[in-house]
C-alpha cells in the first residue's frame, strides 16, 4: 500500500465511528496525511414530492451542524481538513465520495455483527470493502481507540 496522504473517515456519531476517527487522526498525524470527515445520512419514511425537499434540507442542515459539534471536539492541530454531510445510502454514497475525492484510504468503524443480526442489517463495512477504490481500514468496535 502506497502512504496515505488522504485519508476518508466515515461517521454515524457512534463510539464505534469515533473509535475510528482516532485512528485515523493517529496515523494522519504520523503520516501527514488530510483526513474528510462524512456523514452520510437518509430519510426516515418516504414523504410526498412536495415535502421531501424540505425534509432532505432540514436534515441536511442537522446532519451538518452535528459534523460541526465533532469538529470542535478535536485538538485545534487535526487533521481534518474537511467535513460534509451527504444524503444516500450508506455503502454507495462512502465508496462515491472515495471516488470523488481520490482518497487513499477509507478508515471507519464496524460494529462486528454476526449472524442473523448482520443477516438483517447488513453490513456497510463489508460493503464498502468490496467495491471501494482503495485501501479500506476497518476498525472494530471492541477496538481500544488511540490518541
Amino acid at each position: 500500500m502506497p502512504t496515505p496522504r488522504t485519508i476518508l473517515v466515515p461517521t454515524d456519531f457512534t463510539d464505534c465511528s469515533a473509535k475510528a476517527l482516532a485512528e485515523a487522526l493517529a496515523l494522519a498525524g504520523a503520516l501527514d496525511a488530510k483526513v474528510h470527515l462524512l456523514h452520510v445520512y437518509g430519510i426516515d419514511g418516504l414523504p410526498d414530492d412536495a415535502t421531501l425537499l424540505t425534509s432532505a434540507h432540514a436534515t441536511e442542515e442537522a446532519a451538518q451542524q452535528k459534523l460541526n459539534e465533532l469538529l470542535r471536539t478535536l485538538p485545534s492541530r487535526s487533521a481534518v481538513v474537511e467535513a460534509r454531510a451527504r444524503l444516500g445510502d450508506p455503502a454507495r454514497t462512502i465508496v462515491e465520495v472515495a471516488s470523488e475525492l481520490g482518497v487513499d484510504l477509507v478508515v471507519m468503524g464496524t460494529h462486528g455483527r454476526r449472524g442473523v443480526t448482520r443477516l438483517f442489517l447488513g453490513s456497510v463495512a463489508e460493503a464498502v470493502l468490496r467495491s471501494a477504490p482503495c485501501t479500506v481500514m476497518v476498525v472494530r468496535e471492541g477496538h481500544p481507540a488511540r490518541g
